[in-house]
């Protein structure tokens, strides 16, 4: 069974996005997307500062299988990295929703996440669409 966290917003590309007391998204990928991707071995994040457009590839999870990128669905500019992840590769898969999130970024746009799925919505477009 594949959560879905109703407390957040996601994307066609299975990333979700969830605003922080401080006005960041924190993005990370779904528990579909985990289930696709793997036990992650690696995990590519961008840098603190770097700047994005909507649906830019802005990192990778490595499993022992295959490469996957993500995207980040707003723009602007990465304000955190979960260094966690470093060490601890892992947590994309045990914890997708919690301490294996991936970025948190300042949005350009405070409202740039009107574009994404609710959780219904994104549960409906896993069960017409996703392959």
């Amino acid at each position: 069974m594949i959560r879905i966290p109703m407390d957040r917003a996601y994307s066609k590309e299975h990333v979700w996005a969830q605003e922080t007391p401080e006005g960041y998204q924190r993005i990370g990928i779904t528990d579909y997307a985990r289930h696709l991707v793997g036990r992650a071995v690696y995990v590519e994040l961008p840098n603190t500062g770097d700047a994005f457009e909507a649906d830019a590839r802005i990192g990778a999870v490595e499993s022992d299988d295959a490469v996957t990128e993500f995207t980040t669905p707003v723009a602007g500019v990465v304000a955190a990295v979960n260094v966690e992840l470093s060490a601890s590769p892992g947590l994309v898969h045990d914890e997708p929703y919690d301490s294996g999130w991936l970025v948190e970024i300042d949005p350009a746009h405070p409202d740039d996440t009107g574009h994404l799925l609710s959780a219904a919505a994104y549960e409906e477009y896993l069960h017409d669409e996703a392959p």
